[in-house]
């Protein structure tokens, strides 16, 4: 950044192929534009900042989150730039938003005056692209991040235990006897799983975790967790320092079938998931026989 070139950036909150980089870069080396935008093509435009683009390709302007009888595009910003360093003396400019925070956008704004609209928009086509700002896309993530995994057996397997393909037991974990792991499934370092666990495809359990006669499915188990009696987890996002206690199960299916809402700020927000457990913070201990609905 320092030597004057363009550079690279991506929106913290999002997981892509990597292969997205690539695609972008030999982009923008084509092009004589100075900065590049990533754009990708939603069906639901007021959720998101779209992006005009004029005959060229160019971007030429950008509207936040517009109501539906706005008539702009279906271009979203994916979040993905190629930035000329002149974006610093754009952010230097920028005043705080009615949100009392500086906008990205609102910086970039400004560049495209700068740069007299030479900034290109590159439309993604046929490339993962996760946004991870609602706790469910974590599990959309994570799926994608497992069907992608390097598969190596680090750990320690005791008898009797079953293990598909494409499943990862990092160092110094121990798989005890009777557990069945489906793949694909991480299981992170200094883990102990089992007697008798059962890890069913897209379990991802990260480090220094203990897993007892229990289930888990399609779920994201974060360091110092401990599942260890006759617990049932499934399309669940459990955080760091969790003691399930014996007997606790979480709930994923409505009893009507639909699709499952979860509170966001206050908000009912419809995840339209027909399975969704429970998000659970760190550093949470439930009792004997709990039910998480």
């Amino acid at each position: 950044i320092n030597d004057g070139k363009s550079f690279l950036m991506m929106n913290g909150d999002l997981v892509v192929d990597p292969a997205v980089f690539k695609d972008i870069t030999r982009k923008f080396e084509e092009s004589k534009a100075k900065s590049l935008i990533s754009l990708l093509e939603v069906d639901n435009p007021q959720n998101f900042g779209i992006i005009s683009l004029n005959s060229e390709g160019n971007v030429e302007k950008i509207i936040e989150k517009p109501s539906p009888d706005q008539k702009v595009g279906n271009l979203a910003n994916a979040g993905i730039y190629i930035f000329d360093p002149m974006i610093f003396k754009a952010i230097e400019k920028t005043e705080k938003s009615v949100r009392n925070e500086f906008e990205l956008t609102d910086s970039m704004e400004i560049l495209i005056e700068q740069l007299n609209g030479k900034i290109l928009g590159h439309v993604m086509k046929n490339r993962f692209w996760n946004d991870i700002g609602l706790p469910w896309q974590l599990l959309e993530a994570n799926n994608y991040l497992l069907d992608n995994i390097d598969s190596k057996i680090l750990g320690t397997i005791e008898e009797n235990v079953s293990i598909s393909e494409n499943v990862h037991v990092g160092k110094n974990t121990v798989i005890k006897t009777g557990t069945t792991i489906q793949g694909p499934c991480f299981i992170g370092e200094n883990n102990l799983i089992g007697p008798n666990a059962f890890l069913r495809p897209y379990t991802f359990i990260n480090n220094n975790c203990h897993v007892g006669m229990s289930e888990i499915k399609n779920s994201i188990v974060l360091s110092n967790t401990a599942i260890p009696h006759f617990n049932y987890v499934g399309d669940s996002v459990i955080c760091e320092k969790v003691n399930l206690g014996a007997g606790t199960k979480i709930s994923n299916l409505r009893f009507d079938d639909n699709s499952v809402k979860m509170n966001i700020s206050g908000k009912l927000v419809d995840s339209k998931r027909r399975k969704l457990g429970a998000i659970i913070g760190a550093g949470v201990k439930t009792g004997i026989n709990s039910s998480i609905m």
